[in-house]
């Protein structure tokens, strides 16, 4: 056997090892590891749907039907300082079964103690115009979250409250609580444990809990007297409280 078949055997038990290693024992190509982070509502400990009724520690029922979420710079950070950037930028839908998450392939092996983001977009994003994106962009008009004097959305939520007792009577309150502004958007960071490894796949829930953004007995949120704003100067003290309740209402567990 000559040197240059002696090369090309070398070759082919080299390519074959290369494509074995990546093949689980099924003989299928393995795939990599994938983070996923989503976001939910719960209420009294329990997940809640959208259009689900609960009842809130202030003794009134709340049904959800919009929670739509900008969320910017989102990533891990661990307490060297180092990070594992997530998402730039993300608009969903908190509590759905479709569009409530990011996800990203796991690269390397590693443990961070904090999830951090922006509610909201930052001045420069905020004044973009648009109708200069693609209409599948989150930053489109299409998406419903852009109003003329307001600019963007940064969150959009809206729902149902009773003051009877009971929810769907002619005495409901239409919650709307629409909060933008270049001066809202808001930086957390929630602590927590995450174990990332590129051999398993991981999903870190962030839960928003309804009863401690809307009834929390520090600053808790009047259905009566607080059940709209749209960030204007008569009610944008509204739109703060909801701001600083709801980062108040997050919690973050990896399962």
């Amino acid at each position: 056997m000559n040197f240059l078949k002696i090369k090309f055997l070398l070759l082919a038990i080299i390519l074959t090892l290369v494509i074995s290693c990546s093949k689980d024992k099924d003989g299928k190509p393995s795939e990599p590891a994938k983070l996923r982070i989503e976001f939910n509502l719960t209420s009294g400990g329990e997940p809640v749907s959208p259009y689900e009724i609960v009842s809130l520690p202030n003794s009134h029922d709340l049904m959800v039907k919009i929670f739509k979420v900008y969320f910017t710079d989102m990533k891990l950070v661990n307490n060297n300082g180092n990070e594992l950037s997530i998402q730039n930028l993300a608009l969903l839908n908190v509590g759905s079964e479709d569009d409530n998450y990011v996800e990203i392939e796991i690269l390397k092996s590693t443990t961070y103690n904090s999830l951090a983001f922006g509610i909201g977009l930052t001045p420069e994003i905020n004044n973009s115009d648009p109708g200069s994106f693609d209409q599948d962009h989150i930053l489109h008009f299409y998406q419903n979250m852009h109003w003329g004097w307001l600019k963007y959305f940064f969150v959009k939520f809206e729902g149902i409250a009773d003051t009877s007792g009971k929810l769907q009577s002619n005495v409901d309150f239409q919650l709307a609580y629409h909060t933008g502004t270049d001066s809202m958007y808001t930086e957390a960071a929630i602590p927590g444990n995450f174990s990332l490894s590129t051999g398993k796949n991981t999903t870190i829930q962030v839960n928003v809990n309804l009863d401690k953004l809307f009834a929390s007995p520090d600053n808790p949120i009047d259905f009566i007297t607080e059940n709209q704003t749209h960030s204007d100067s008569s009610d944008i003290h509204i739109a703060y409280k909801f701001t600083n309740n709801m980062i108040g209402a997050l919690s973050a567990q990896q399962n």
